[in-house]
């Protein structure tokens, strides 16, 4: 299967602290507008047939109804499935591009927005966590599981070296801590290097 994702046409990865940020924001947008396909690959499935199915999983995890999410699957159900698979590698491969946008960080975390960089890397790891807990064998091709957790210790680490700045992204890379240990069944350990291991992407 041919994917055509979106790409950063500018040079591969920026090397100054604002194109870090508009390059990080480029593929969070990316990855939330493609988002509702990784949504219904994940609660739905690539090859449903029952409509029954598909108003089932647009639920919570309490049970209660979501209408936005049950009127995008409704029309993703009309879709193609090799269609569908492709708008989600998308957005997974949009998430692991915005966290790589920040390798140019370094030391200078302090200059940036702090909150505002805290949230992309929370919801982007999030959004990967989400994707290799429930396919992983989908997902293989861009997202195993040694990258994701050298993803996950990369978001942690900067998180914790954001803290002075922003207090929820301590409490952010606390509860990545946890689904970690729950994940893979190990911890993280504090690291200032890890900001150094780049992921790798797809081209």
């Amino acid at each position: 299967m041919k994917r055509t994702g979106h790409r950063w046409h500018m040079q591969e990865t920026s090397q100054d602290i604002l194109g870090a940020q508009v390059e990080a924001i480029y593929h969070h947008v990316v990855s939330t507008t493609f988002l509702p396909y990784l949504d219904y690959v994940i609660h739905v499935g690539i090859n449903t047939s029952n409509l029954d199915d598909v108003r089932e999983a647009s639920t919570d995890a309490l049970g209660k109804s979501r209408p936005l999410a049950l009127a995008l699957f409704y029309q993703i159900f009309e879709m193609s499935g090799d269609l569908v698979v492709e708008q989600a590698f998308t957005c997974v491969e949009a998430s692991m591009r915005s966290i790589q946008a920040f390798d140019v960080l370094r030391e200078q975390v302090g200059l940036l927005d702090g909150r505002g960089v805290a949230c992309k890397y929370f919801e982007n790891l999030l959004v990967l966590a989400a994707a290799h807990h429930t396919r992983p064998a989908l997902f293989e091709a861009i997202l195993t599981k040694d990258t994701l957790m050298r993803l996950f210790t990369k978001v942690i680490t900067l998180l914790e070296r954001l803290r002075p700045w922003s207090h929820a992204s301590g409490e952010e890379a606390q509860i990545l801590r946890l689904m970690h240990l729950d994940m893979f069944g190990s911890t993280i350990q504090d690291s200032s290097s890890a900001l150094d291991a780049s992921p790798e992407t797809s081209t």
